[in-house]
């Protein structure tokens, strides 16, 4: 698969997987863990560190891409997933 569109596909997993999970809390959905899983592959393939977890994937959008939840309670449930592994 072209770089270009592995890049696109990633974003648009994990834009609709966040808002996904936002409507819903719970389990983080399918497009957000492919999403994550393919960013992760992305930069592994630059030689990068990757966020090996959800809450640091969660973290690293926060501070580079300021992406904040509309969900005062979301970064208490961050921690119920934090052990969630590739």
């Amino acid at each position: 698969m072209e770089t270009d569109q592995a890049v696109r596909d990633c974003l648009l997993n994990l834009i609709a997987g966040l808002e996904e999970w936002g409507k819903e809390l719970g389990e983080p959905p399918a497009l957000l863990r492919n999403g994550h899983m393919q960013f992760v592959r992305l930069l592994m393939l630059e030689g990068k560190e990757a966020p090996i977890d959800l809450h640091s994937l969660i973290r690293l959008l926060q501070k580079q891409w300021m992406i904040h939840f509309s969900h005062a309670n979301r970064q208490e449930e961050l921690g119920s997933v934090s052990n969630f592994h590739l």
